[in-house]
């Protein structure tokens, strides 16, 4: 199920939107979510996303985020911890840390934080372990990056 939204900017074309929160939506707590989500209301608290999480450009989170990607139009007071990327858009603001293999930011955004680009590598696969031929040299991720837009 989900409904199709367009979606305009880099990627543009139409998605799969699972949960889509309003923007006269204010919610307190914390809030799980499977699949594509987006914000255009407020959340306060913390929000767990099985998926790709859009902030919109009206939408509010005072919350640490963990998701598999995080796209940032709108505001973000917490920490954003991800699994693939996150991008800050030139509408996006934000206070906080953010933490990714890949994070991309937009120039203009308003970003007081600090970043920390984690490697892609599953928990557990320790690169850097010594190998049946002696010691191994650490695998650099090709994903790990930080860009400027």
């Amino acid at each position: 199920m989900g409904t199709m939204v367009r979606f305009w900017g880099r990627r543009g074309g139409r998605r799969k939107v699972a949960v889509l929160i309003g923007e006269a939506s204010n919610i307190t707590g914390k809030c799980i979510f499977h699949g594509t989500t987006v914000l255009n209301g407020t959340v306060d608290g913390e929000i767990l996303c099985r998926g790709t999480l859009t902030v919109g450009p009206r939408g509010l989170a005072r919350a640490n985020i963990t998701a598999d990607s995080v796209v940032i139009e709108g505001e973000v007071v917490g920490n954003v911890t991800v699994q693939e990327r996150v991008e800050l858009t030139v509408t996006a603001r934000m206070v906080g840390d953010i933490q990714a293999p890949v994070i991309m930011i937009s120039e203009g955004v308003q970003f007081h934080g600090n970043c920390r680009v984690t490697p892609d590598e599953p928990p557990g696969d320790d690169a850097s372990s010594p190998g049946p031929d002696g010691p191994r040299r650490p695998r650099r991720s090709k994903a790990s990056s930080v860009r400027t837009l």
